[in-house]
């Protein structure tokens, strides 16, 4: 059955949305095989792994970690000849759930020794870890798009800063930096930097501004919503029309075999 609305789906309704009331999810992101850049760092320069850019779209100029092949994540269960290698996947960092996934295909096709870098390229090169490419591009790796948030949501660890209702233009860069601090940390609470905090502003401005402000304060990497809170308002809209509308216009009824159009 297609849910009828957002709110039976799981996700906050669009009023919910617009009131800024975002509930945390509740799945925890427990897997051994995450480890974090500072766990990879500290390995013996004997550690044999071969690092595996799992995104999808080839990195050529982009930012990539040197030395690493490129295997995009649908592919990579059916390279057999890496089943009894060491293998060390990366992506942006964002797509837990997805990498989740892939870890379940790796281990039933017989892969036994897959880890994940956790946080991806952000977090390595948050991290000091060499990124290779375009310095444009390194600008690009903390972006997560409506669609990619909508896929995490139901997750813990994910820390969701919302400006949307602020004027961040009227803010002096000391006054941004201790909001952030207190976002990140929360009162009274240690910063957990295994967090995936997620900024938005209303239309997806001012990120270079925020960027620039908690890289200098030392922050954990962020995520900033591509967009902002319309481009999020509008994807679920877009979303409530499909998951909405009849089958028959969806061409999902069949007749004698063949899809009606």
């Amino acid at each position: 059955m297609r849910p009828q609305s957002l709110e039976k789906f799981g996700l906050p309704a669009l009023e919910d949305l617009d009131q800024g009331r975002f509930k945390p999810g509740t799945v925890r992101l427990e897997n051994p095989a995450f480890v974090s850049a500072e766990q990879v760092k500290s390995l013996p320069a004997s550690a044999d792994l071969l690092w595996v850019d799992i995104r999808e779209d080839k990195p050529d100029a982009g930012a990539t970690i040197p030395n690493s092949i490129h295997i995009p994540a649908r592919d990579l269960a059916g390279k057999m000849f890496l089943r009894n290698k060491a293998l060390l996947l990366f992506d942006n960092g964002f797509a837990a759930a997805r990498n989740l996934d892939l870890l379940g295909q790796l281990q039933a096709a017989g892969f036994n020794n897959v880890r994940v870098l956790a946080g991806g390229l952000n977090a390595w090169r948050h991290a000091g870890g060499v990124v290779s490419g375009d310095s444009l591009i390194h600008a690009t790796l903390d972006q997560v798009s409506p669609a990619q948030f909508y896929a995490e949501r139901e997750f813990s660890d994910i820390k969701l800063l919302d400006f949307s209702r602020q004027a961040p233009d009227k803010k002096s860069d000391d006054d941004l930096r201790r909001v952030l601090r207190q976002a990140v940390a929360g009162p009274g609470e240690r910063q957990v930097a295994a967090a995936r905090v997620l900024l938005m502003t209303d239309a997806g401005l001012d990120y270079d501004r925020f960027r620039r402000i908690a890289d200098k304060a030392g922050l954990p990497p962020l995520y900033f919503l591509q967009g902002g809170k319309q481009g999020y308002r509008t994807y679920l809209q877009r979303q409530l029309a499909v998951w909405n509308r009849p089958a028959e216009k969806q061409g999902k009824i069949v007749t004698c075999g063949r899809r009606r159009r």
